[in-house]
C-alpha cells in the first residue's frame, strides 16, 4: 500500500508515466525490498528522463498573472499530457508563435494564381525614373 501511494504521488508530482511507474512498481515486488529500493529506482528513472534531451540550461525566466482558472486549467492540461506546468505553457506558446509568424511569411496559392505570379515575374523589368531618382539621393543622416 506504501508503495503504491508513493508511486502515485510520483506520477502527479512529477508526470511520469503510467507505464514508467508500472515498470518500477514491478521492480519493487521482484526484488522485494521495500520502500525504500522504489524510492531509489523511483529517484534514478526520473533523473534519468529528466536528464536526457537536455540541451542546455534554460536561464531566462517569465512571470505571468493568470486567474485561478486559467492556473486550474493550464495544470490540468499539463497533467493529462504528462508534461510539467512549464514544459506544458512553453510548448504551447511556442506552437502557437509559430502558427501565428508563419500566416505572415508563409502564403498558399492555388495553381493559377501562382501561374500569374510566374508570370510577372518573368516578364522583363521596366524603368523607373522616379525609382532611379529615389535611390540616387544620399541617405538622410
Amino acid at each position: 500500500m506504501q508503495v503504491e501511494t508513493a508511486l502515485g504521488r510520483a506520477q502527479l508530482r512529477f508526470g511520469v508515466a503510467a507505464a514508467h511507474v508500472s515498470t518500477i512498481a514491478s521492480r519493487s515486488q521482484r526484488y522485494s525490498r521495500g520502500l525504500a529500493s522504489v524510492r531509489a529506482a523511483l529517484d534514478f528513472d526520473i533523473r534519468c528522463m529528466y536528464g536526457r534531451g537536455m540541451a542546455t540550461p534554460k536561464t531566462q525566466r517569465l512571470n505571468l498573472r493568470i486567474e485561478k482558472d486559467d492556473e486550474t486549467l493550464f495544470k490540468q492540461a499539463a497533467l493529462v499530457h504528462r508534461e510539467s506546468l512549464t514544459q506544458f505553457l512553453v510548448e504551447s506558446g511556442r506552437e502557437r508563435a509559430e502558427r501565428l509568424l508563419a500566416d505572415r511569411t508563409s502564403f498558399s496559392v492555388d495553381a493559377d494564381a501562382w501561374q500569374a505570379i510566374v508570370a510577372a515575374m518573368d516578364q522583363p523589368a521596366k524603368a523607373r525614373p522616379e525609382l532611379a531618382k529615389l535611390f540616387s539621393r544620399p541617405r538622410p543622416e
